[in-house]
């Protein structure tokens, strides 16, 4: 999947109001809500297209449970998301396996494993004369990598892609070896009656089909028809009408209905056989990101925003990183206490009183190196040269010197469509922050 035009950033915020205890995740629905999420805001990480992924909710292959045929007709096959399979493998990320159940012998518990890693071949669980033969059929529909499976497999969601040229992937492989408008399995709409016993050849009503080539066989047992076998699937079938053949006897009633292969063929087009109903975004910020973020102070928000703008001429941000607090270098810090210190989070600002303020600010961190500098977010009205700051929890006094960095983005000016509230999480200079946010639709 790419972003094409669109901007996505993941951003890190303190939320507000600075609570310690996480809510739940929301997107924000409220004008108030998007600016007290702005309002919080101190870093954001560009979002690269290789890090969105179309995703599926996951379904494991397991043991003894029984999965649900692919059916072209069966309009709720996407609700119930039971007939396809993931077979992963932790020790090797490289081997992930994503699997369409085509036939599953008649609602058998599934007992092998799909293993075949050969493109546009089926029935690869289980070997015909096998005594352990479960009935199974499955074709390979995709894959993903190992850098996919970091970075959106969960324990309810794996990622599908699909590839626009040959990559040398299997993903590829199993995309150019789909057999378009192949007809895998008939099923017996109505036995009927009155037919000879024995195997007969289906016959392909023309010009009510669409495609050539394939040829299917009929069981009959005691004068009905029981099941049909493919041996060859043939191509281009859109609409397949089958019928009985004279050599079949004077019988009637006998109905088939053909399941259609997608678009392409199985596996030619993961999404849209799978049809994905949700997109992972990946965000990894990396510690301060070369001395651009403050790390001294942790965050309790993080999500995605679209589109936001710089600051400096209004237009779209493009860069990797920004950070949206403002930096000051403060001098003659004092207090009554031993060691004067601004508290994390409290506000500062100056003037006569907090309620008289001409400028606050809250507290993001600050670096006690000499100069001493003093990080600032949530800014309202313009801190100057000289002027005499304090703590209201802390009443440390400081004076400053100079502006030295303003915020990047814009507050407000990107739209925020996903929004997670956490529990404090701190950070330092080696930590790195590896986010997975789902949007789903």
């Amino acid at each position: 999947m790419k972003n094409g035009d669109i901007n996505l950033y993941v951003f890190l915020g303190r939320s507000y109001p600075w609570s310690n205890e996480a809510s739940p995740d929301v997107v924000t629905s409220t004008v108030s809500q998007h600016w007290e999420t702005w309002n919080g805001i101190y870093a954001l990480k560009r979002v690269s297209s290789d890090d969105v992924s179309l995703i599926v909710p996951r379904v494991n292959w397991e043991k003894d449970s029984v999965y649900d045929e692919y059916d072209s007709a069966n309009a709720d096959m996407f609700e119930d998301r039971n007939f396809y399979v993931l077979v992963a493998d932790d020790l090797d990320p490289e081997n992930n396996r994503i699997y369409k159940c085509i036939a599953n012998g008649s609602s058998n518990e599934s007992t092998i494993e799909p293993e075949s890693d050969v493109p546009g071949v089926f029935g690869t669980s289980y070997v015909e004369d096998d005594a352990d033969n479960d009935g199974y059929s499955w074709i390979l529909v995709g894959e993903f990598n190992a850098t996919e499976y970091d970075r959106f497999l969960s324990t309810d969601w794996f990622p599908v892609r699909a590839v626009e040229t040959d990559d040398d992937s299997l993903q590829w492989d199993v995309q150019d070896s789909a057999i378009a408008g192949g007809i895998h399995v008939i099923k017996v709409a109505t036995g009927g009656s009155g037919y000879t016993d024995g195997t007969h050849t289906l016959e392909v009503t023309t010009p009510d089909s669409t495609g050539t080539g394939l040829i299917a066989t009929v069981v009959v047992s005691a004068g009905v028809a029981d099941e049909v076998t493919v041996l060859t699937a043939g191509t281009g079938y859109r609409d397949c009408v089958l019928k009985m053949p004279a050599g079949a006897g004077g019988g009637s009633g006998a109905t088939f209905r053909p399941i259609l292969s997608p678009y392409g063929g199985h596996g030619f087009n993961i999404i849209n056989e799978l049809k994905p109903n949700a997109v992972c975004v990946y965000g990894l910020v990396g510690a301060s990101e070369e001395g651009k973020l403050v790390v001294t102070n942790d965050f309790r928000q993080y999500g995605i925003v679209v589109d936001p703008r710089l600051v400096s001429d209004g237009s779209l941000a493009t860069g990797d990183v920004y950070y949206q607090h403002s930096k000051y270098t403060i001098t003659a810090i004092t207090n009554n206490s031993y060691n004067p210190a601004f508290t994390q989070d409290e506000w500062v600002f100056t003037g006569n009183s907090f309620a008289e303020a001409t400028a606050k600010g809250k507290v993001l961190g600050w670096d006690v190196t000499n100069p001493t500098k003093l990080y600032l977010i949530a800014e309202r009205g313009t801190f100057s040269a000289n002027d005499v700051i304090r703590g209201v929890t802390s009443e440390t006094v400081a004076t400053i010197s100079t502006r030295d960095e303003t915020p990047q983005v814009t507050p407000g000016s990107g739209e925020i469509v996903y929004l997670a509230n956490r529990s404090p999480v701190s950070r330092n200079d080696e930590q790195k922050e590896e986010l997975k946010m789902v949007v789903t639709y």
